[in-house]
């Protein structure tokens, strides 16, 4: 039965800083590699590639730094065991060098429900886009507003997400006051026992 969105997502949740440490990593990533997450926060992420795929990688995310685009990127990492695994990764990179900018991630249970917050104190939102961000297509246009970013996708990611999380009879929300104040996303999802 379903328990919680966290815990059967097959997806791997890595937060790295611009050194490639390992910020974050989400429980997941104990199937994949056999490490638990404690045994990689704080440690470089390219200490578990495979030799010949380091000079790859950095020049991906170098790469994407510079252009603010979607990273994707495939290489070999290694298995707590000792043999190399393939895999592929993509995300986007959010922290760029000069810039003043956070994700946290949190979760607590309340009420029988888990609550998922992403906080990002990087672009903000004003009360109409709040309304836009879970419709199909309602991708917020920043170009020539001072807020110049590139986006790159479907604008469905939020709109699909939406639709999951109230087949699972959960909530999703963003919370912002406004320009230069930082947004919070939430989600919400039943426990079932």
């Amino acid at each position: 039965m379903y328990k919680n969105i966290i815990s059967n997502l097959m997806d791997i949740i890595i937060v790295l800083d611009l050194k490639g440490n390992f910020l974050y990593v989400s429980p997941q990533i104990y199937t994949i590699s056999g490490f638990k997450q404690e045994e990689l926060l704080s440690k470089s992420g390219f200490k578990f590639m495979q030799p010949d795929d380091i000079k790859k990688a950095v020049d991906v995310l170098k790469e994407a730094i510079k252009r603010g685009n979607i990273v994707y990127i495939e290489y070999r990492t290694i298995y707590k065991k000792g043999h190399y695994i393939d895999v592929a990764a993509n995300g986007r990179i959010v922290n760029m060098e000069g810039e003043d900018r956070t994700i946290e991630i949190g979760s607590e249970i309340k009420n029988k429900t888990i609550i998922v917050s992403i906080k990002d104190s990087g672009i903000r939102l004003n009360k109409e886009e709040k309304v836009r961000l879970f419709t199909q297509f309602g991708k917020i246009e920043r170009y020539g507003q001072g807020l110049d970013i590139i986006s790159d996708g479907s604008d469905l990611g939020l709109y699909i997400s939406k639709k999951i999380v109230d087949l699972h009879e959960g909530k999703i929300w963003v919370e912002s006051e406004g320009r230069n104040k930082g947004s919070t996303f939430y989600f919400s999802l039943p426990i079932m026992t």
